[in-house]
């Protein structure tokens, strides 16, 4: 932490205990910094000499936590594309993100699985999954920029079918190019 005179100075750690969890606090002049905030505070005042383990080991296993989540984000982005493209390439981009939001629609549901990845591969749902159509996609990270940004706005929300659970190319239902969702 830096001082007036842009020395860097040592810092008190202070730990209380909250329902039963220790949380740690750093503690400087009037400014408390939160364990989970570590992180953000180490980089911002890269120079602050943080003499307690326990802090550094918050700050770590924050920075693990992040890391896994960008990664879960990027490998369902990346999962999304590659079934919207299968089922939806060939189709307008408000039709990809319409093949998105019905596999939102079925994440949120009981009557489906919790995962991303086990409502995709749920037997019988989609084709590309049962052919390995689906795999070979993902494999090469063979989707297109318009299938990744269909996936990031499904996944972000996105939703021009309601709470249509299905898809298909019959005949009822709204519809939207070529497929119609109920």
């Amino acid at each position: 932490m830096l001082n007036k005179e842009n020395k860097c100075i040592k810092i008190k750690v202070v730990k209380t205990v909250l329902a039963g969890v220790m949380i740690g606090s750093v503690v400087t002049g009037n400014m408390t910094v939160h364990a989970s905030e570590i992180t953000t505070f180490t980089r911002v005042m890269p120079c602050m000499e943080v003499q307690n383990e326990y802090i550094q080991k918050i700050a770590a296993e924050a920075r693990a936590k992040e890391e896994a989540r960008r990664q879960k984000e990027k490998q369902d982005q990346e999962l999304m594309a590659s079934i919207i493209f299968c089922e939806a390439g060939n189709q307008s981009y408000v039709g990809q993100v319409a093949v998105g939001a019905v596999v939102m629609n079925r994440l949120n549901s009981d009557l489906y699985p919790d995962t991303l990845e086990e409502v995709i591969y749920q037997s019988g749902q989609f084709g590309p999954a049962v052919t390995g159509w689906l795999d070979r996609v993902r494999a090469e990270s063979g989707y297109t920029e318009s299938a990744m940004q269909a996936a990031k706005d499904a996944l972000a929300g996105a939703n021009p079918v309601g709470d249509c659970l299905f898809f298909d190319q019959g005949g009822y239902g709204m519809q939207i190019g070529a497929h119609y969702f109920h």
